[in-house]
């Protein structure tokens, strides 16, 4: 019986850690936050979670969303591979792996939050 039990919480999986929101900027337009729980190393590369709120809803109809980014640290750039954009209702507009120009590495910019992510959590 007791292997049983084992067993099948093992066929559950281990559960993700509860998201651990760190903001990194706040500006007139939102703040962004990173998850650091989310941190995931390989090398000279991590993936995060990063979470903007804004401060009106966008024209999109985005008040916040969630991205999930890889970045390189010895090139300084980035990629998006997921992103998850919400309503001010708290519904659901898009989830989806990331497309086009955002799924493609493209440079960090100057004084951005990613420059900032880059800063926290590449080796120095």
């Amino acid at each position: 019986m007791l292997g049983l039990m084992i067993a099948t919480a093992l066929a559950q999986g281990t559960p993700m850690p509860a998201p651990q929101w760190r903001s990194i900027e706040r500006a007139p337009g939102g703040e962004v936050f990173v998850d650091t729980a989310s941190l995931r190393r390989d090398r000279d590369t991590f993936e995060i979670l990063v979470r903007i709120i804004f401060t009106g809803v966008q024209r999109s109809g985005m008040a916040r969303g969630i991205t999930r980014n890889r970045y390189f640290c010895a090139t300084r750039t980035f990629l998006t591979l997921h992103v998850h954009y919400v309503d001010a209702n708290g519904g659901t507009l898009e989830d989806r792996p990331a497309r086009g120009a955002a799924a493609r590495e493209r440079p960090v910019t100057p004084g951005s939050p990613n420059e900032k992510i880059l800063a926290d959590y590449c080796p120095r």
